[in-house]
């Protein structure tokens, strides 16, 4: 009982700072893709569903999925290197700057723009996607034009 209302009390303390609330941000989405990554390339998924699921629309979902994740630890990274750089450069100024108003901003900033790098692979399904090769145990993208330009 003392551990969990130890951990609940500083999980309170560690995300009123607007570092926490984007490191949050960045756990959440790490831990998404390691959620996405464990289940459909180490659980064998094969054995459950055909071969083919992997190249088909199941597979391509999946595969946006996890690079919605994935850009979303890469944009939380800048987030988190742009507030300790200010933090550090600037002490006495930065808790100011950094209220829960640019806080909110910030983490919408970083879904918006995770969103909008995954929108090709909605638009163009047949041309743009990601998946996981079976055969290789690799990530891929398509092996198209459009597939190559996202890589």
């Amino acid at each position: 009982m003392r551990g969990s209302a130890g951990s609940v009390a500083v999980l309170y303390v560690y995300m009123h700072s607007s570092f926490g609330v984007i490191c949050l941000v960045l756990a959440i989405s790490n831990f998404g893709v390691s959620l996405m990554f464990f289940t459909w390339s180490a659980l064998p998924v094969n054995l459950i569903f055909d071969d083919r699921v992997y190249g088909e629309m199941p597979g391509k979902i999946v595969g946006m999925v996890a690079l919605f994740f994935l850009y979303g630890c890469e944009y939380s990274h800048i987030v988190i290197s742009f507030n300790r750089l200010l933090n550090v450069a600037f002490p006495l100024k930065a808790p100011q700057w950094f209220r829960r108003k640019l806080t909110t901003v910030l983490v919408v900033f970083i879904l918006i723009l995770s969103f909008l790098e995954i929108t090709p692979y909605f638009m163009q399904q047949n041309e743009c996607y990601f998946t996981y090769g079976f055969e290789t145990s690799l990530w891929n993208f398509a092996d198209t034009d459009c597939g190559r330009f996202c890589s």
